[in-house]
C-alpha cells in the first residue's frame, strides 16, 4: 500500500539452476502460482500459491534428457480454455576450441509443448525441432484465425521462427525469417494499426532493433531495421506519446541508457 515491501521469502529448486520464472493462476484457484524452468535438472517446476502469500511444490515435469530448457510462456494453445506451456530446450551440445575460448554447439535445440489438464498438471509433451540457441517463446495469433501461434528466437542463427497452431495441440512446421546478430528479446503488437500483429527483435550483437510487419496470414515482411547501443538490450511497447500507436522502449545494457523508438503510424519508426 505504501510502495514498500517484505523481506522476501524463499522457496528453494533444489541445484536446479532456474534461469525463467512465470506467474499465472494454473489452477483455478484465484490465486497466482509459479513455474520455473530449470535448465541444470531439465525440468519444469510448478508452485501453488497460497492466499498467505506461500508457494509449495505442486510439480516437476521433465523436459527431456539433456535438453537444457531456456524459456517459456503460458497459454491455451488447444482451445480447450485450459493453460498449456511451450519451452524452448537449448538441447545437447558439443564443445570447440576457437581463439584459446571453449565454444559451446548446441545441437538438437526443440520446442516442447506441454498440455495442460485444469488440475496444474502438464503429463504429456509434443516436442518440434527448431534452430540453434532458442530464446524468447512468445505465444500471438499471427494469422488471424483465433488460435494461439508460437514465435521462437534463435540467437545461434539469427531468425525468427513461427510456428501456427491448428488449435488441437499440434503445430505447422516452422516458418523461419533472418531478423539479425543475435537476437535476444522480443515483443509482439499492432505497430502499424492494421490489426494485425508484427514483430519487434532486439540484436545484441549486431546493434540493431529489427521489426518484421505481419500480413495476417502468418507472413511477415523483411525486416527493417534500426540502429541501438551496444549491449545486451531488452525490449517492451507501450504508448508513450499518447497517439493510441504502440512505441518501443529498449534497456541499452552496453550504455546504462534506455532508448525510445516513436512509431509513425505506418510500421516505421523515430529513434
Amino acid at each position: 500500500m505504501n510502495g514498500v515491501f517484505a523481506s522476501p521469502i524463499v522457496f528453494s529448486t533444489g541445484s536446479s539452476r532456474p534461469v525463467r520464472i512465470n506467474v499465472v493462476d494454473l489452477n483455478n484457484g484465484t490465486i497466482f502460482d509459479i513455474t520455473t524452468v530449470d535448465y541444470g535438472t531439465d525440468s519444469l517446476n510448478l508452485f501453488y500459491g497460497y492466499v498467505n502469500g506461500s508457494f509449495s511444490l505442486a510439480g516437476t515435469y521433465s523436459t527431456g534428457y539433456d535438453s537444457h530448457p531456456y524459456s517459456i510462456d503460458i497459454g491455451d494453445l488447444n482451445d480447450d480454455v485450459i493453460l498449456d506451456i511451450p519451452i524452448t530446450n537449448h538441447g545437447d551440445y558439443s564443445t570447440t576450441r576457437y581463439n584459446r575460448r571453449e565454444l559451446l554447439n548446441y545441437l538438437s535445440a526443440t520446442v516442447s509443448i506441454l498440455l495442460g489438464y485444469g488440475n496444474s498438471s502438464f503429463p504429456n509433451q509434443t516436442t518440434y525441432s527448431t534452430d540453434r540457441w532458442p530464446r524468447p517463446v512468445p505465444i500471438g495469433d499471427f494469422n488471424n484465425d483465433r488460435r494461439q501461434d508460437i514465435l521462437v528466437a534463435t540467437e545461434r542463427d539469427g531468425t525468427v521462427s513461427v510456428f501456427l497452431g491448428y488449435g488441437n495441440r499440434s503445430f505447422e512446421n516452422q516458418t523461419t525469417y533472418s531478423i539479425g546478430l543475435w537476437p535476444g528479446s522480443v515483443a509482439i503488437g499492432d505497430f502499424n494499426n492494421d490489426t494485425r500483429q508484427d514483430i519487434a527483435v532486439t540484436n545484441a550483437y549486431g546493434k540493431t532493433l529489427s521489426v518484421i510487419l505481419g500480413y495476417g496470414n502468418g507472413t511477415f515482411s523483411d525486416k527493417t531495421t534500426y540502429l541501438i547501443d551496444t549491449g545486451l538490450t531488452f525490449i517492451n511497447v507501450g504508448d508513450f506519446n499518447n497517439d493510441t500507436i504502440l512505441d518501443i522502449i529498449v534497456a541499452n545494457h552496453g550504455s546504462d541508457s534506455v532508448g525510445i523508438f516513436i512509431e509513425c503510424g505506418n510500421g516505421s519508426f523515430l529513434s
